[in-house]
């Protein structure tokens, strides 16, 4: 029997024990560039935070599915690969 009044425990570390945003604008931009693809706005930490293909859609001027589900898969390898190793804990975590 479990002494404590749960057997489970969550953390959200993104964004809120960690800061992953170095890594993610990372991700961003090497998506961009393995594409071919000049993004329509600085990338800034103010486009963290929508749906993934929401703000590549956005920065990308199009809907094409094709070209969104590319960049998604060139962000995703990044990311998985060294964007990740960029987080941080914010002080005092």
């Amino acid at each position: 029997m479990n002494p404590l009044p749960f057997d489970l425990v969550m953390f959200d570390l993104d964004g809120t024990l960690i800061d992953s945003a170095p890594g993610i604008l990372k991700g961003f931009e090497t998506a961009f560039a393995q594409c071919g693809v000049t993004a329509l706005r600085p990338w800034s930490t103010a486009l963290i935070g929508p749906p993934m293909l929401q703000t590549i859609a956005i920065q990308s001027g199009s809907q094409e599915p094709s070209l969104l589900d590319a960049l998604r898969a060139e962000f995703v390898a990044c990311y998985d690969s060294e964007g990740y190793r960029l987080s941080e804990p914010y002080p005092g975590i």
